[in-house]
This record gives C-alpha cells, sequence and structure tokens, in this order.
C-alpha cells in the first residue's frame, strides 16, 4: 500500500514538473518572434541613420517606394563645341517596386543612380548631341547605359540658342547605392546637320558625399 502510495504521488510531481517546463517553453518561445522583431528594428533604424537617410526624402508612389542613399556635390558646367553641359543632381538610389512596375524589372528591388543633365546650345546653328549613348563608369567598376525605360533624355537636335534638361537613370548591376563614391558622365561629341564632329567628347566627373 506504501508503495503504491509513494508511486502515486512521485507520478503527480513529475507531471507538474513537466508542466511548467512545457509552460516555461512556451513563455521563451512567445518572446523570441518579439525579440527578434525589436532586433529587426533596432537594426534598420540603425542603416538609415548611418546613411544619414532623411525621410522627407523618401518618394512613394503606385510603381513603389524610392529612398535616395547617396546625393552628388555640385559640378563644374563643361564646353564642347557649341554645347555647355551642367549636373545640378545626381543621386544614389534604393528603390522597392511594387505592381506592373516590378513585373517589367523582374525584381521588387532596384539600385539605380539618377543624373539629371543641364544642356545649353550657345549659337544660332543647328547641332546634335546624342543623348541615347550617354554612359556612366563608376568607382566600382560599372560601365551602364542610360535606361530607356525610366530615362526622360533631351532632345537630340538643338535649333538655335536653346536649352534643355534630361534625367536618366542608370540601374546598377553589381554596386550597391552607398558604395558609389564618384561617376564619370560621358557624352558623344557633338555634331553638326551634316553628322560632323563639333567638339570634343564630354567626360564629367560627379563626386558623391
Amino acid at each position: 500500500m506504501k508503495n503504491k502510495y509513494l508511486l502515486l504521488v512521485l507520478s503527480l510531481l513529475f507531471s507538474m514538473a513537466l508542466a511548467a517546463c512545457n509552460d516555461e517553453k512556451s513563455t521563451k518561445e512567445a518572446e523570441e518572434p518579439a525579440e527578434k522583431e525589436a532586433t529587426t528594428e533596432a537594426e534598420t533604424e540603425k542603416t538609415a541613420t548611418e546613411l544619414d537617410i532623411n525621410e522627407e526624402d523618401m518618394y512613394s508612389d503606385e510603381t513603389g517606394t524610392y529612398t535616395p542613399i547617396k546625393k552628388a556635390k555640385e559640378s563644374e558646367s563643361v564646353t564642347s563645341g557649341p554645347f555647355t553641359i551642367s549636373i545640378p543632381e545626381a543621386t544614389a538610389v534604393s528603390a522597392k517596386l511594387s505592381g506592373e512596375t516590378a513585373a517589367s524589372y523582374g525584381s521588387e528591388d532596384l539600385k539605380y543612380i539618377q543624373v539629371q543633365l543641364d544642356v545649353a546650345h550657345n549659337t544660332e546653328d543647328t547641332d546634335m548631341i546624342m543623348n541615347e549613348l550617354v554612359k556612366i563608369v563608376t568607382n566600382t567598376g560599372e560601365q551602364l547605359k542610360n535606361d530607356s525605360i525610366m530615362s526622360e533624355v533631351v532632345d537630340d537636335k538643338f535649333y538655335g540658342k536653346v536649352k534643355q534638361s534630361g534625367f536618366y537613370f542608370f540601374v546598377l548591376k553589381d554596386s550597391q547605392p552607398e558604395d558609389i563614391e564618384w561617376i564619370r558622365v560621358l557624352v558623344e561629341p557633338p555634331l553638326n546637320e551634316k553628322f560632323e564632329k563639333v567638339g570634343e567628347p564630354f567626360d564629367i566627373r560627379v563626386d558623391f558625399q
């Protein structure tokens, strides 16, 4: 009788210990996701702080969310033949695409450099710049053509003393926006109406900060 009573007591103690262990395990598992989520938020906040990203500079629309990572310093204007080119703005951007835009690029994540090109024609003649052939070279070793989907290029022909502004987008393939320190903007030499060269090629260095 004593043995049976002893076994019953031991069985109850074992059950109570097992239940306590399960409760402790459940509590720990419930706390881990919260801790993980807090860590992820902290890491994201740290990354944004390190990159000095201003939330006001972020832009969102139906195509996605666009975050400027680095901006360029002001560069000097360069003149070749009848044309003067200046680059008032260049930005390395990280984008999170959505919908048809993501489908067209085959990915939700897009890293690119946006360059604004201001082109002034300084004579009354009719001359040309082959703007579809604008390229950039990056300090990370990439040579890129402008993206035809996103870019809004200036006209090839300039009739008299006129000015135009274009926005050129270059999709990064093997680089991250935060790795961009400088780029070279390369433009083919200007031509006259007879397709004769009337200047030298443009090679403009733009430094990022």
